[in-house]
């Protein structure tokens, strides 16, 4: 039981991330607590406008995409593009493109981003968006709950042998958080990260409440 719990508890915790830094846009929706209080119209009407997730196969099909590839793999690309540069070169090159090029503040965050992160980049922003997505599926009934637990677990352990530390987690989420982010959400997305910055220091939060590194399958599983 305590184990089952613990689990539980780091799952939860991966999650929270997403809880606090994915923010919703609809005033009514920004009166919920956060998204596990919603109703389900509301969930519907935001994992569709914000997700394009409509049903279960839309669901599967983000959550497959979000697993094997995600917002990490055009980061991991703008990060390569930009380390052929200089630093002087990458600064120009970002200034020079043109305003409509979507790249632009993508590649302006990659800059700010790219030098203090592992290698596992902004992985840590999918892993978390899997949970969540997920465990609202399972609420709209997209996906069986057992079918989400499995794969809760191996999102987890995976994420376990990306990142050190809790600390290395959020840091990875917040900048997966400005490179998703448009730039009329800069504001939002500032105060957010600090929020997601808190979560390190208050003893209460959930990812205090779980070791980093604890063991998330049995033996012989």
């Amino acid at each position: 039981m305590f184990d089952a719990l613990r689990k539980k508890s780091y799952i939860n915790a991966m999650t929270s991330v997403s809880y606090i830094g994915e923010p919703i846009y609809d005033l009514e929706l920004r009166r919920s607590s956060d998204l596990r209080t919603c109703s389900k119209s509301m969930l519907r009407e935001w994992m569709n406008s914000r997700w394009g997730i409509k049903d279960q196969f839309s669901l599967n099909k983000k959550l497959e995409w979000l697993f094997y590839k995600g917002h990490r793999m055009e980061f991991t690309q703008l990060s390569y593009l930009l380390s052929t540069l200089s630093h002087d070169k990458r600064n120009q090159f970002i200034y020079n493109l043109p305003e409509h090029d979507p790249r632009k503040i993508k590649l302006y965050h990659v800059n700010q981003f790219m030098g203090t992160l592992t290698s596992a980049g902004i992985a840590a922003f999918d892993y978390s968006l899997y949970m969540l997505l997920s465990q609202i599926g399972v609420r709209l009934n997209y996906r069986k709950r057992d079918e989400a637990k499995a794969f809760y677990l191996e999102v987890a352990q995976i994420a376990q042998s990306k990142y050190q530390s809790w600390i290395e987690f959020i840091q990875s989420y917040i900048a997966g958080m400005y490179f998703h982010s448009l730039p009329q959400e800069s504001d939002i997305v500032r105060d957010r990260s600090y929020t997601l910055a808190q979560l390190i220091t208050q003893k209460n939060s959930a990812i205090n409440s779980v070791e980093w590194n604890i063991k998330l399958r049995n033996a012989e599983g």
